[in-house]
């Protein structure tokens, strides 16, 4: 199976593990990976408060390359990214002649664009999953984390269950492990106010950090790089702010996929969390 795919800035960054993992659990499954040598960033940080034409062209720009790639799907690892993609697709025909007037040639809307977490959740993948555990996840008791970008909002996203989506509990329940129920699963953690709000995104990593801990949870299992850095280098600040005992890891779910079928924690790149995972 051939998918087109679009790692994004931080993925060949601040995020290289997400890259690693994802890239050795798609390759076990029998999946390449197609990626274009030129892509660019799509501005999923910051361009779309600062010109939405160009939120829109940023994007566009990597979807015609894509397009004529040869898969009719797109897979992208980066919740946010993923989201500026979804946007600029859906935006387009509100925007065709200036897209067009920009690069001259048309998007013609084919191809499918989906979060790596989707695609690998979807019902003949996860099956092949299943199928590929070794190493069962049994120790550790889990929250699933899409943040506010996987399923919202709903028109562009297409996503029926955005507020309470159960997508990735049901990968971690085959994984071996327990996915826990909790409140925050689709909260914003604020890692755009990181600069700007330090105060407010303290207030925000810790009622989702702390609502993980009272339920129970080891882990917890995001798809987002940006949550990831945040959740994970706020947790003494938090600890600090609340007086709680935290400790929680920051996993990526293609980290657990790795650690279930059999991968090692050096192969996929957990030495470089903050909060290490103590197996």
């Amino acid at each position: 199976m051939k998918v087109g795919y679009y790692p994004g800035c931080t993925l060949n960054s601040t995020a290289e593990e997400y890259n690693i993992s994802a890239r050795k659990v798609c390759a076990s499954l029998g999946i390449e990976l197609v990626e274009i040598s030129d892509w660019t960033c799509c501005g999923a940080s910051a361009a779309h408060a600062a010109s939405h034409l160009m939120a829109v062209a940023l994007p566009l720009k990597n979807l015609l390359a894509y397009q004529k790639l040869g898969p009719d799907t797109l897979v992208l690892p980066c919740a946010a990214c993923y989201s500026r993609f979804k946007a600029a697709a859906y935006l387009y025909p509100a925007h065709e002649e200036e897209m067009e007037e920009i690069f001259r040639e048309k998007y013609d809307q084919a191809l499918e664009i989906r979060s790596l977490l989707n695609f690998l959740t979807g019902e003949e993948l996860l099956r092949s999953i299943k199928e590929r555990v070794k190493e069962p996840l049994t120790y550790l008791r889990v929250v699933a984390y899409y943040g506010c970008l996987l399923t919202r909002p709903p028109r562009i996203t297409g996503e029926e269950q955005y507020e309470y989506p159960t997508f990735m509990e049901e990968l971690i329940g085959e994984l071996g492990a327990e996915p826990l129920d909790w409140s925050y699963k689709t909260e914003c953690c604020g890692m755009s106010f990181s600069l700007s709000a330090p105060e407010l995104v303290i207030k925000l990593c810790g009622d989702i950090l702390r609502n993980a801990k009272d339920v129970g949870a080891n882990v917890i299992a995001v798809a987002c790089p940006l949550c990831q850095a945040n959740l994970d280098t706020r947790q003494r600040e938090v600890e600090k702010r609340y007086q709680v005992n935290l400790d929680l890891p920051i996993l990526y779910f293609t980290q657990l996929i790795g650690l279930a079928l059999g991968m090692t924690p050096a192969e996929l790149g957990l030495r470089k969390h903050l909060v290490p995972l103590r197996v």
